[in-house]
């Protein structure tokens, strides 16, 4: 581990990453704004950015003797971005680009910084051995997937009353919006920054209380409204109990190991 992270090796990655942030990010250009995305890999775009990527990895990586980072980064460049804007650069082939590159950096890493594998492959073993580290794995699938299932199952016959209703809300936003004050309080609990929680409870209060005011103004009933203040508070109060017992659990479990 120690010569993995020494500060001549770390420094390394640091900076593959920060020339991929630079030219993915910072100067990328939307290569699918092209009139046909299935031409894309004839366009200037794809291998303008291509060459900027590399030659800003080369850059700071500052070695004379990685030259063979250029043609790696410009021709992995145009496969995974070309192939990312040709598909029109949907949320699973974004996902899929980016560990791609991230898997190039890595690899790069390792030759650059002379490691061998088997210190690779030690330490991987190291971290899926740590039992700690799938507490905290298991804890937080458990608030995603199982914890949103419950919750949904629990609330679903009121939910269908309210959905009668209004039914003019984004799709699966109360989905995600659980999922992601769940993983904010089992955050808020395994750093023991308790009161965050509270503030976490206030904000969301605020706003679902402007969204009310908002519906009783289109004069829509006041028993109507009633049923959807009940039908949030009670989804609100299920997704933070749920997600306060399960960390205080991981945290027992986490200070017995």
């Amino acid at each position: 581990m120690a010569i993995l992270l020494n500060s001549e090796n770390f420094l390394i990655l640091l900076k593959l990453i920060a020339a991929h942030i630079i030219a993915d990010f910072v100067l990328y250009k939307n290569l699918w704004d092209e009139k046909n995305n299935k031409d894309i890999l004839s366009s200037w775009r794809l291998y303008l950015h291509s060459f900027i990527a590399a030659i800003i990895t080369y850059i700071l990586v500052w070695d004379f003797k990685a030259w063979w980072i250029l043609p790696l980064m410009f021709f992995t460049h145009v496969g995974f971005d070309g192939l990312n804007a040709r598909f029109g650069c949907k949320l699973i082939y974004f996902l899929i680009d980016q560990i791609c590159h991230l898997i190039i950096i890595l690899l790069s890493w390792i030759w650059l910084s002379n490691l061998e594998f088997s210190n690779i492959y030690h330490l991987f073993i190291k971290i899926f051995a740590n039992v700690k580290i799938w507490i905290f794995i298991i804890t937080y699938a458990l608030v995603i997937w199982p914890g949103g299932i419950l919750i949904g199952k629990i609330t679903e016959p009121w939910r269908k009353d309210i959905e009668k209703i209004f039914s003019n809300g984004l799709n699966k936003a109360g989905l995600w919006i659980g999922r992601l004050e769940r993983i904010l309080v089992l955050t808020f609990i395994f750093i023991k920054y308790y009161e965050a929680i509270g503030f976490l409870i206030a904000a969301k209060s605020i706003l679902r209380y402007g969204e009310l005011n908002k519906t009783n103004e289109e004069n829509i009933k006041s028993v109507d409204i009633q049923k959807k203040t009940e039908y949030i508070l009670i989804g609100t109060m299920l997704s933070f109990m749920l997600g306060i017992a399960i960390g205080l659990l991981a945290n027992l479990l986490l200070e017995k190991v």
